[in-house]
This record gives C-alpha cells, structure tokens and sequence, in this order.
C-alpha cells in the first residue's frame, strides 16, 4: 500500500473519532509526507556519494586515511537518516492514537526539519571534498606506518633510507618519517613524472628541527646555499633539453622556505620566504603556469617569480640518467654530500602531488578538515 493511501484512513479516523481540527491534522500528515520524500531523496544522494567513494577505493588502498574518513562520516549520516525514518514512524503511531498531541507532534516535526537541514549540510561538504580531494591527485604518500604511494597506478611506493618512523600531525605513532640530517637519509620515490609540467601543487605536513639558509632574493643563484632540501629537485635533463627545462624542488627550515628549481649548471630560486616555520605546518606550494604560490596552514604567503624554462614536478627517478635522483629529504639531487650541502632534518607526515593548480579555497577546505 503507499504511503498516501495508508495516511487516507489515519486523518478519518483521526477526523471522526477524536474530533481533532482537520486544518492542523491535515498540516501534519502533509509534512510527515514531505519528511519521507526528503529522507528517500537524501538516501539517494548518500547512495550516490557512496558510490563515488567507492569508485575511489578501487583505485586507493585501504590505508588512505583521508577515505577512511570520509567513509566513516556517510555511515553516521545514515544513521541519521535512519533515526529520522524511525522517528517519522514513530510520530505516525502517535498521531493514530485517540489522544494524540498535535502541538507535541509538530514540536517533534521541526526538530526533524532541522535535523535534515543538517544532513543536507554535512552531506553537500562531503560531496564537495571527495570531488575536490582526488581530483587531479597523481601521487600521495600518507606515511601511515611505511612509504608506500597509495594512488594505484601512481608513481610508486617510497624507498626507506635511514628515516624512521615517528609521531605524525594528528600525535598518532608511526604516521611520519624523521629524518636526521644524515647525508644518506631519503624516501625515494617511484618513476619520474613526464605527464605534467607548469602546473602543479606540492601538500606536505611538515615539522622542521633546523634552520635554513635564505637566499634572500628571487633569481639565479649558486650551490652554495644549497642545504635541507625537503625535496629534491630533479635534474631538467629528465624532461629534453636541459637548457630548456627544470625540476621544481623546496628547502624548508623553521625560519623559512625556498622554491627553488633546477638544471644542467642552472639553479633559480622562484620563491624566497623568511618566517617562522616552527612546529607542525601544513605547507601547499602551487605551480600556476610557472608561477609559484606559497600557503601555509591554509593561508597565502607569498607569490614568486615566473622563470622561462618549462617547469616539472620533482618526484622519483630514471636510472638512464645521472641527475634523476630525486626524492624526499634528499638534500642534493644527485645524492651526493657536496659544497657544504645540509639535508633536510625534522618529520614529514604525508606528502601528496596534484596535477592542478589547487584552488585558495580548497586549500581552506583541506586546512579545516585537519
């Protein structure tokens, strides 16, 4: 029987035998009508967002923290959907009785409205970060208790080098690698990548234990500031022509950060920022057609300088070539300890590579949700 033709006998008997005011138990029944309709249609987008997720989880391993919760928050909207449904149920029952409480059972109808202004809420936020969080995003490394790059065909799992594991962002054990300062101590990461250059984003959390040597301006420099490269950059002979081209890498310290990018005999700084970078940070450096972009903690920083060279994301290596050697806490792109070179020391939790120049305000986004 549906749901109108079941609610037509309830307003009679409710009309006749308890001679209630047929404007008022009308109103009622309509709402309740409207409360189901809006919980099936709610279901239907939770049912679609799962699928979405779903889709997603094809492509990344379980240990992905960020889909962890993500499916997480759908099970407890649905369980508000659930509690609405029995509620509504319940509310049905009541308005059956001979001594029904109309005033009461409208208190309980408004409380059900709002109820669902807030799943309608918490559902669109999560529907606004599973299209926003993945999309583009070609490498991610959580650091959740190894090295391994959870992006399915990604740019592959991370190669330990004398870094341990240790207390991450959130105060969780084993959700971060620190790294000492060692000359030997590197993740390095899978193949190079070929498929995008110009724009692109860096995401890390980061907790530097040292201090950097600013460059203090934008423009070409030479290797003797070079020192606690929390990533490499890759050598621009990866991409043709080196006179052409240039790897994108970053020097972070607790009184600032460096973009910096480079080639055969070549190295520019594109961004230079003096500040205190102490404690945990959640740093983002966007690539926006050359142009670099530094946020922290969710906020603009600072903009660079834009170079002539074509400009490509330092991850990973090519054994064809002797300058590939990128990786992360590498603090020399070939991997060797010259000209004064000092490697990157603190703790790296989660490092994720975007093939898009993230947005200011998904960056906000991302930020609040830590």
């Amino acid at each position: 029987m549906s749901k109108k033709l079941f609610l037509l006998p309830l307003l009679f008997l409710l009309i006749f035998s308890c001679q209630k005011d047929t404007f008022t138990l009308s109103q009622i029944v309509n709402q309740l009508d409207r409360i189901r309709a809006q919980n099936d249609s709610l279901y239907n987008e939770v049912r679609s967002l799962q699928r979405r997720v779903d889709s997603l989880n094809s492509r990344v391993t379980s240990s992905n923290q960020a889909l962890t919760l993500m499916m997480g928050k759908i099970d407890s909207i649905n369980n508000r959907l659930m509690q609405v449904s029995n509620r509504v149920t319940e509310l049905s029952a009541q308005l059956a009785g001979v001594n029904a409480n109309t005033t009461q059972i409208l208190e309980e109808l408004n409380k059900l409205k709002a109820e669902h202004s807030l799943i309608i809420s918490l559902l669109n936020d999560l529907i606004r970060q599973s299209a926003n969080f993945y999309n583009g995003l070609i490498a991610y490394y959580p650091f959740s208790g190894n090295a391994n790059e959870v992006i399915r065909g990604g740019v592959g799992n991370g190669v330990v080098s004398f870094a341990s594991l240790d207390t991450g962002f959130s105060g969780k054990q084993n959700e971060s690698y620190r790294f000492s300062g060692m000359s030997d101590a590197v993740i390095k990461t899978g193949r190079v990548i070929r498929d995008v250059s110009n724009t692109f984003t860096y995401v890390f959390k980061v907790n530097a234990t040292d201090t950097l040597n600013i460059i203090p301006f934008e423009g070409l420099w030479n290797d003797a500031f070079r020192q606690l490269q929390l990533l490499a950059p890759v050598h621009g002979e990866n991409f043709g022509n080196p006179s052409e081209n240039a790897g994108v890498g970053v020097s972070l310290g607790q009184n600032g950060l460096v973009v910096e990018d480079h080639s055969h005999l070549y190295r520019s700084v594109l961004l230079s920022y003096r500040g205190k970078i102490e404690g945990w940070n959640y740093i983002v450096v966007v690539i926006d057609n050359k142009v670099p972009k530094l946020y922290i903690n969710g906020s603009l920083i600072k903009s660079g300088i834009s170079p002539s060279r074509t400009l490509w994301p330092s991850c990973g290596r090519d054994n064809t070539f002797d300058h590939s050697n990128s990786g992360i806490g590498l603090g020399n792109s070939n991997g060797t300890n010259t000209n004064g070179v000092r490697r990157f020391k603190g703790l790296i939790d989660e490092f994720m590579i975007y093939n898009r120049a993230l947005a200011e305000s998904e960056i906000k986004l991302f930020f609040s949700r830590l």
